[in-house]
């Protein structure tokens, strides 16, 4: 007991061993080295290669589910616009008639038609996608409308008070009366079904660009 409390003490460099003594002295003054200073590099602004599409990218790539989903929904938009030129295809509109003449009405799928025909002799499986090319071809048309008349709209000031008005206006009438009201006025077609769909949909995306608009126009960054 008396020997513990002789060492215990005793002062704390006593009790270190030399090589743990120079370990010691080495990191403490190591944090105290002096900088170099360079005039150049004080002058360069900070830089990071940080993107945020990459990253998104990276984090996209990461969930397989989603990926799995994004390839087949890209398979399906790819054979749509290459059906037509695959051998073996029909007309979507030709009407298909038996060796009498009288047309192939509600035929089962077959190897001839694979999903069938229709009550006039039309093959199903050419219609299906002849379809579905014309509603996307109506989707990004009207996307398209709406995206370039609604940032017009909205990024220019001067039109303020005749955007409101107009807004007031058409946003309490409803669409579908809007819509059943140009299909009696113009022809039936698709021109007329993106011209009514692009009538009204622009009033949103205007709306929502001007609010953006004044929004960053009062930050202090730009104040």
């Amino acid at each position: 007991m008396g020997m513990f409390s002789k060492w215990k003490s005793a002062p704390v460099e006593a009790r270190m061993s030399d090589s743990l003594r120079e370990r010691m002295q080495a990191a403490a003054k190591a944090p105290f080295a002096f900088a170099q200073y360079h005039p150049g590099e004080g002058e360069m602004i900070g830089y990071s290669d940080y993107s945020y599409w990459g990253s998104t990218f990276r984090a996209f790539l990461k969930n397989r589910v989603a990926l799995t989903l994004f390839c087949v929904l890209l398979a399906l938009l790819l054979f749509t616009f290459i059906q037509p030129y695959l051998p073996g295809q029909k007309d979507p509109i030709l009407i298909h008639n038996d060796q009498w003449g009288l047309p192939l009405n509600n035929i089962p799928p077959s190897k001839e038609f694979w999903f069938g025909t229709n009550s006039i002799g039309q093959d199903l499986w050419a219609r299906i996608w002849a379809g579905t090319r014309t509603s996307l071809f109506i989707g990004f048309s009207v996307a398209l409308v709406e995206a370039v008349v609604g940032i017009l709209v909205g990024y220019v000031r001067k039109l303020d008070f005749f955007f409101t008005e107009l807004y007031n206006v058409l946003d309490n009438i409803p669409q579908t009366l809007l819509l059943i009201l140009i299909s009696y006025v113009l022809k039936p077609g698709v021109s007329t079904i993106i011209f009514a769909l692009s009538l009204t949909g622009w009033l949103g995306m205007a709306r929502f660009i001007r609010n953006q608009i004044i929004i960053i126009r009062d930050r202090d960054y730009n104040l």
